[in-house]
């Protein structure tokens, strides 16, 4: 099956996988974070743009990588290696700012 790329490169598959792999750990850092081990965080007002604080920037650094990425032509590889190293830098650019702000 052929997949159609964007301009850059990505195809739709891999933002897929970029979105909902930035999606599932940022919800594993919020489910575990302060050690209650729950989702009733989620109620409060504003805990939404608290996830996509977290997200946008996790998400924009997966697809950076991807493109910067660009001499790797198997694509899985390029593909792996952007996701993980896209949620690493994405949580610790967030977490630096927040540091340096503060």
């Amino acid at each position: 099956m052929k997949t159609a790329r964007l301009k850059s490169g990505i195809t739709h598959r891999e933002i897929l996988i970029f979105l909902i792999s930035s999606l599932a750990i940022v919800l594993f850092l919020f489910y575990i974070d302060e050690g209650y081990y729950s989702l009733d965080w989620i109620k409060e007002p504003f805990a939404l743009v608290l996830v996509l604080i977290y997200l946008v920037p996790t998400f924009l650094c997966q697809i950076l990588l991807h493109v910067l990425l660009w001499k790797v032509k198997d694509s899985v590889v390029r593909t792996v290696l952007s996701t993980f190293f896209g949620i690493v830098t994405g949580v610790v650019l967030v977490i630096s700012t927040f540091y340096i702000l503060s």
